[in-house]
């Protein structure tokens, strides 16, 4: 009798999810990371291997005798997407027709890859990017933040609040866990002193 191999997932790996969180942080090898951690180098470099292997991570500069790594936004933004909308498309009565467009929309608005970073950042480093995914969806839906307009000077910035007011009114009601660090995030994000030298 054959056992069918359950297919690894470095994203609800918390090893893996905690070296993606320290390069999220801002360190960029493998060395700086597993002194951080205190675990082995060749620990680290092993999920970072799997990051590399879903697309979310890449080689950075190298310099010297060590290797930079840095994290793919674009492909990481598609993933956590895909991964905040999977619930969805497990329970289909739940998406509404325009959701998953208006949410993959904002895939390449700068303010939206912040947003997550910021959202990522909050995570508690026990928990898997996977987990975080799924209750970044639920956290949307509830955020008051996103309830009142804003008129705000930066027009990136504003298509980019637009657009997540757009999709939470057409996303379906669920009680979530998330909304202070989605709160939080966004407040962050839309701080206009945040972007004076960018």
């Amino acid at each position: 009798m054959s056992t069918k191999r359950v297919k690894f997932d470095p994203l609800s790996n918390i090893g893996t999810s905690k070296v993606f969180y320290e390069l999220l942080a801002g360190h960029k090898t493998s060395k700086e990371i597993s002194e951080i951690l205190k675990v082995r180098s060749s620990s680290v470099l092993e999920h970072l291997r799997r990051l590399q292997e879903i697309g979310i991570v890449r080689l950075g500069e190298k310099r010297g005798k060590f290797q930079d790594y840095e994290i793919d936004f674009e492909k990481l933004l598609s993933s956590f997407i895909e991964r905040a909308l999977q619930e969805k498309k497990t329970h289909p009565s739940h998406l509404y027709p325009d959701e998953t467009e208006q949410l993959k929309s904002l895939k390449d608005n700068k303010y939206f890859r912040i947003f997550v970073t910021n959202y990522l950042k909050n995570q508690d480093p026990r928990a898997s990017i996977g987990d975080s995914a799924r209750e970044f969806e639920d956290g949307l839906l509830h955020s008051t933040a996103l309830s009142q307009r804003k008129d705000l000077v930066d027009m990136e910035k504003q298509e980019f609040f637009n657009k997540m007011r757009e999709w939470r009114k057409i996303a379906s009601k669920k009680l979530t866990y998330a909304e202070l660090d989605l709160q939080d995030a966004l407040a962050r994000t839309l701080r206009p002193e945040r972007f004076k030298n960018s």
